[in-house]
């Protein structure tokens, strides 16, 4: 299970707290399986994880930079992941997990042949209800 942040109710509320101990592994930042415990792995940006499936490949997690909101508000660490298998490593699925655009999210795509992302769309507001986007079309 891949978890970008524990610490917003918003991201890990309490039914997504009693599906964790379902999982073989639960993927996080440091801080997090530091807090979560049990079967929690805490990873640091651009730190891999290989595990090794049944089939006999290995499967790897690399955990991504992510900033959850603007420049200087600190809202807590945060992960993106690029996900893929070491024997097709120009296949890569990036998961961005709860961040902001910024310029080491774009390194993930200098640093991996990305052929599939799953991107968290939600809308980033800051101080004042305004949105934080570099990209505000005005909404």
């Amino acid at each position: 299970m891949l978890l970008s942040h524990d610490h917003h109710p918003d991201n890990l509320d309490r039914i997504g707290r009693t599906l964790l101990g379902k999982a073989r592994t639960v993927f996080t930042t440091e801080e997090g399986a530091q807090r979560l415990g049990g079967n929690s792995a805490g990873l640091s940006s651009w730190r891999k994880m290989d595990l090794q499936t049944p089939e006999g490949r290995t499967f790897c997690v690399v955990a991504t930079p992510a900033r959850h909101g603007p420049e200087g508000l600190n809202r807590g660490v945060v992960s993106g992941f690029v996900l893929f298998f070491a024997d097709a490593p120009r296949s890569g699925v990036y998961v961005s997990g709860d961040t902001v655009w910024y310029d080491s999210v774009a390194e993930v795509a200098k640093r991996f042949d990305i052929r599939a992302a799953i991107l968290h769309m939600g809308r980033c507001a800051g101080p004042g209800g305004r949105s934080t986007s570099p990209h505000n079309d005005g909404e």
